[in-house]
C-alpha cells in the first residue's frame, strides 16, 4: 500500500520520532508474531475443500454447519446454535479473563447462492474464521472473543441481522468485528481488477484506481476508523507482505450509491447500523473474481498465500485492537487526555482520540507551524467519555493542505494540550 511505503520512507528519513508507538496487552506482547506465523495455508485449503459444495438448501446448510461445529469443538469450544429461519448461526466463545463482558467478534458467512460450490464466496472466509479460532483456542485473552459463522447472508444478511438484534437485546458490549468475505482470489493482469475510486465527503480510497487484483480490500465506516488504524498497524508490523487498499465510507455506506453498493454487501452492515465498529476484509466481489456466483468458484482458482496473509492480519487485529482502536469504554475516563493521532505520518486521513471526564464546551483544531488555525474539527458541547475525530488533510474550505508538520490542539474544561502530526501528500 502506498501509505505504508510512505511510512517506511519517512522512518528512513529520520522522522520516526513522529510515529505513534503503541503497545499490546502484556500477556501477548511477546507472542503476537508467533501466533500470526501459525496461520496455515494447508489448514485453510482443507477447510475450503471440505466446504466446497452448494450451501443454500436446508440439507446443504446443515452439512456445512455440521462440519464447522465439528471443527470448533475439536479446538475445545462449545458451540451454540442461534436459529435463523431454516438454518442457524453458529457461535463459539472464548471467555475473556479481565473484561469478559467486552466482546470482539471474528466471523464469516457460510451459505452460498444456488448451484455454486462457493470456494471463495465464502468458504475462504469461514476457513479464516476457523483458523483464527484454532490458534486462539485455550489462550488467555483480556476480553471475550466470539467466533461466528453467519447463515443466510446471500438472502439479505439474515444471519448477521439476527445476531446483532440479539446482541442489542442482551446489551452485549461489542467493540469490534472482523468480517472475512471472499479472501482467496487474486489476479495480476492489468485491467483484471475494476478500479475503485473515492467520492468526495463520502468514500475514501487509498490508493485509488488500482487495476490489478493483488490487494486485500479493507473497508470500514467512519465510526470504525480505529479498526482501520489497527489494520494499518497489523500490516506494518506483523504481515508486511500483504498489499492492501484501505477504504472508509461515511455513515453505513448509503452515500456511496448503487455504483458502490459493495460497501453494503456483507455481514459488517448490521454492525455498522447498530453502532458497533466493524471491518471487512474482502476481494472486491465481482470487481475481480470472474467466477463469482458461478459453478466455477472452486478451490483450484484461489491464491492460498494471499488468503493466509489476510487471515494473519485479521488475527493480529483481534490481538492488538484494544490498544489501537477506539472502543466504547465501560466506564468514563478519570482525566482529560489527548492521544497520539493514528496513523502518523498519514495520508489521506488520521484519527485523533481524546478523553473527557466531564461534559462541557470542547474544541479540537488543526494549526500550521506558524500557529494559524487551518481546520476546526470540533467546537461545541461534548458529553463525557472517550471520543475520536478524523482529519482528512483539508482546511476549513475543504481544500487539501500541503505536506508537512501540523499541530492539533484540544481545549476542554480545565484542560489544554497540543500534539504533532505529519501529513504526506
Amino acid at each position: 500500500m502506498e501509505l505504508q511505503r510512505r511510512l517506511r520512507a519517512c522512518r528512513a528519513a529520520g522522522l520516526a520520532l513522529l510515529v505513534v508507538v503503541t503497545t499490546v496487552p502484556l500477556a501477548l506482547a511477546d507472542t503476537i508474531q508467533d501466533l500470526v506465523d501459525q496461520v496455515s495455508e494447508t489448514r485453510l485449503s482443507e477447510h475450503i475443500s471440505a466446504l466446497e459444495f452448494p450451501r443454500w438448501t436446508p440439507g446443504g446448510l446443515g452439512l456445512a454447519a455440521e462440519y464447522i461445529t465439528e471443527q470448533l469443538e475439536s479446538f475445545g469450544y462449545s458451540v451454540s446454535e442461534q436459529p435463523v429461519d431454516y438454518s442457524e448461526n453458529l457461535i463459539a466463545r472464548l471467555e475473556g479473563t479481565v473484561f469478559p463482558n467486552r466482546v470482539f467478534v471474528v466471523g464469516a458467512h457460510f451459505d452460498t447462492i444456488a448451484n455454486t460450490p462457493g470456494a471463495d464466496d465464502n468458504a475462504s472466509g469461514v476457513a479464516g474464521m476457523l483458523e483464527v479460532a484454532r490458534i486462539l483456542a485455550g489462550r488467555n485473552m483480556p476480553w471475550t472473543i466470539e467466533f461466528v459463522a453467519f447463515t443466510l447472508e446471500e438472502l439479505g444478511l439474515y444471519g448477521s441481522y439476527h445476531y446483532v438484534a440479539d446482541a442489542l437485546a442482551q446489551g452485549k458490549d461489542i467493540f469490534g468485528f472482523v468480517n472475512f468475505e471472499m479472501i482467496g482470489y487474486t489476479c495480476d493482469t492489468p485491467g483484471c481488477q475494476t478500479p475503485v475510486w473515492g467520492i468526495a465527503d463520502c468514500f475514501d480510497v487509498d490508493p485509488a484506481g488500482v487495476t490489478v487484483g493483488t490487494y486485500a480490500g479493507v473497508l470500514v465506516n467512519d465510526a470504525s476508523a480505529g479498526l482501520l488504524a489497527a489494520a494499518a498497524l497489523a500490516t506494518e508490523q506483523y504481515v508486511r507482505d500483504l498489499e492492501t487498499v484501505m477504504m472508509q465510507v461515511a455513515g453505513s455506506g448509503e452515500c456511496a450509491g448503487p455504483g458502490f453498493n459493495f460497501t453494503r454487501r456483507s455481514d459488517h452492515v448490521p454492525f455498522w447500523e447498530a453502532g458497533f465498529p466493524a471491518i471487512e476484509f474482502f476481494g472486491t466481489y465481482n470487481f475481480r473474481n470472474p467466477y463469482y456466483h458461478t459453478p466455477n468458484d472452486l478451490l483450484e482458482t484461489l491464491d492460498m498465500t494471499f488468503c493466509r496473509r489476510i487471515v494473519q492480519t485479521g488475527l493480529a487485529i483481534a490481538l492488538i485492537y484494544e490498544d489501537t482502536g477506539t472502543p466504547v469504554a465501560p466506564i468514563g475516563p478519570a482525566l482529560a487526555s489527548l492521544h497520539d493521532a493514528y496513523p502518523n505520518p498519514f495520508n489521506p486521513m488520521t484519527t485523533i482520540r481524546y478523553d473527557l471526564p466531564e461534559a462541557g464546551k470542547t474544541s479540537l483544531a488543526i494549526f500550521d507551524l506558524a500557529g494559524r488555525r487551518i481546520r476546526t474539527l470540533l467546537d461545541g458541547e461534548m458529553p463525557a467519555g472517550r471520543h475520536s475525530s478524523i482529519w482528512r488533510g483539508r482546511d476549513d474550505a475543504g481544500r487539501p493542505v500541503s505536506s508537512g508538520v501540523y499541530f492539533y490542539r484540544l481545549t476542554a474544561p480545565g484542560y489544554r494540550d497540543s500534539r504533532k502530526v505529519l501529513l504526506l501528500q
